[in-house]
């Protein structure tokens, strides 16, 4: 009985335990998840996407322009007449067909009711409908250009805040590391002490290094928190209680995959938005060179017209009457507008966006040249960061290895506790050298990444 007691219970601590070690697990977030959910979630997307709705928009409305202009309009009216011979287009939307003079003047007033649709198709402008659908295509894909950029600006802060937080992390386990190594010299310093064999001040001595440790542990924690905020800015609804690995911001060049040499800058998303810029520009120009050109229009309409006057010429003066009486009118035409006036203000706008375009020609080539440049010299500061790396990395091997010499030398009584504190804070300082160049070297990464345009490479070691 008492051996069934101990399995149950022993069954139900061990279901406790792994349940408690489930809930306990933090989630690991990657840097591609990062990306997911600032790309999709991040206020800036959203303003991009609109910006891209409306050019879809703008797109279609100037399609629209290549069909007729329809107009239509309905009239009831109770006024004086007085007759004019003639049929015209006054106004858009309607045209006017008056009656024959009175035969009498019984009645001065008249009621009259009118309904009209009309027609005005631009069939020929010289070009301008095409520059315009031209220039709205230009606009839509320099906003869908605008959201690459964007995207790879976020991209990049996300991934600076991503190593920025992978770097604190890296500088609190370094503090709880050295925090440890000289609360095991306290322990030594303590026995040695107790035993007659070293003095007391010893104890002191360590005790002072530590506790300055777990005051720089707690400073850490305090920019782990900080960092993880800033980065939780760009991260919608996410949980703060997650956790990143840093095997590979530790790892440095030797988990480093290398960018592609092979990315041309021509397709870099900073490039081709101001690419886009220059056409539209060039796209302005050409438009108005157009417009000093006129255009060619075919014109129609009918009207249906009731009205108080007979087809006698006598009119009854009564408003009710103006539904009799009707008659049918149709009318088509070509027109031809040429605005001389304007040729002259036409071609100032055309020679004002021909030099807006040389200068956003002169921005693009300018952005060119600084993009090639930081590029080579991120390619030949990353050259000299993996070597620094490389050195830093043995240097705290043998730091390390002295200090653990030096250690059984102190235990032994062969050297004092000032030379083995020495040696700590040389592998001390020989680990936090490390930290720093690992957490210049990815910046550089994430730096010649942004100039690439291509993260694909960030994505497989975070």
């Amino acid at each position: 009985m008492a051996l069934k007691s101990c399995i149950r219970i022993s069954i139900v601590f061990i279901v406790y335990y792994g349940l408690s070690y489930t809930y306990a697990q933090k989630t690991r977030l990657s840097l591609d998840d990062a990306w997911k959910i600032a790309l999709a979630e991040y206020p800036g997307i959203s303003t991009k996407d609109a910006a891209i709705q409306a050019a879809v928009f703008n797109k279609k409305y100037a399609t629209s322009h290549r069909l007729p202009t329809i107009s239509m309009q309905l009239q009831s009216n109770y006024g004086t007449f007085n007759s004019t011979s003639g049929a015209f287009f006054p106004l858009p939307g309607f045209f006017n067909v008056n009656a024959t003079a009175l035969n009498s003047d019984d009645h001065h007033l008249a009621g009259s009711t009118f309904g009209s649709l009309t027609f005005n198709w631009n069939v020929f402008q010289f070009g301008r409908q095409r520059k315009f659908e031209q220039m709205a295509a230009i606009n839509l894909d320099r906003s869908k250009k605008d959201m690459e950029s964007y995207k790879i600006g976020l991209k990049t802060q996300v991934t600076r805040l991503y190593v920025d937080l992978l770097y604190k992390k890296s500088a609190l386990k370094w503090t709880s590391e050295n925090a440890a190594r000289v609360k095991e010299i306290l322990e030594i310093a303590k026995s040695l002490a107790d035993a007659g064999l070293k003095p007391g001040a010893d104890t002191s001595l360590v005790a002072s290094s530590f506790f300055q440790l777990a005051a720089n542990e707690e400073d850490w924690k305090g920019k782990e928190i900080a960092s993880k905020d800033q980065l939780g800015a760009y991260l919608k609804d996410l949980d703060t209680d997650f956790e990143l690995n840093i095997q590979p911001f530790l790892s440095g060049a030797g988990s480093y995959i290398g960018l592609s040499t092979s990315d041309s800058l021509k397709n870099h998303p900073y490039l081709t938005t101001l690419a886009t810029d220059v056409q539209y520009k060039k796209a302005q120009s050409n438009m108005y060179q157009q417009s000093a050109y006129p255009s060619l229009s075919i014109l129609g309409g009918g009207s249906v017209r009731g009205t108080s006057i007979n087809h006698a010429g006598f009119n009854t003066g009564k408003w009710q009457d103006s539904f009799n009486n009707g008659a049918g009118n149709y009318l088509f035409g070509i027109g031809l507008v040429w605005n001389i006036s304007g040729i002259h203000q036409n071609n100032l706008q055309r020679q004002q966006f021909r030099q807006e375009a040389i200068a956003a020609q002169s921005i693009y080539d300018k952005k060119a040249l600084n993009l090639r440049a930081l590029r080579k010299a991120n390619q030949a500061q990353l050259i000299q960061k993996t070597k620094q790396l490389a050195k830093t990395t043995i240097g705290i091997a043998k730091a390390n290895e002295a200090f653990q010499l030096y250690l059984t030398r102190y235990e032994t009584g062969v050297i004092n506790l000032t030379e083995l504190l020495q040696i700590q804070h040389l592998l001390q300082q020989a680990e936090k050298a490390h930290l720093d160049a690992s957490h210049a070297f990815w910046l550089k990464v994430i730096e010649g990444t942004e100039l690439s345009g291509n993260f694909s490479h960030l994505s497989q070691i975070f």
